[in-house]
């Protein structure tokens, strides 16, 4: 995924999002989709209950922190690591 953002690769190993499917453009993107999982996680019934840009704008929302870089190990998704290593002696 050369170039695109670090939350699409977090939303899909965390179950919120999945391909839906390559859009018909150059270059033929993915689409993703929300999971029902996503629903579930923020306890919503349907999509219809997210605000709209307009109401998101209207709120007091804080600004948004810089998000740390996926390391190889956190590839795995939520809950996984890799094990550390000590020398034998």
């Amino acid at each position: 995924m050369a170039g695109s953002s670090p939350a699409i690769p977090r939303l899909r190993n965390g179950g919120l999002v999945k391909i839906a499917g390559r859009a018909e453009v150059p270059g033929r993107p993915l689409l993703y989709e929300t999971t029902h999982f996503f629903l579930d996680h923020f306890g919503l019934r349907s999509l219809d209950e997210l605000p709209n840009v307009e109401e998101l704008r209207k709120r007091n929302l804080p600004k948004a922190r810089p998000v740390a870089p996926i390391h190889r190990g956190d590839a795995d998704g939520p809950g996984s690591s890799t094990p550390a290593t000590t020398p034998e002696s």
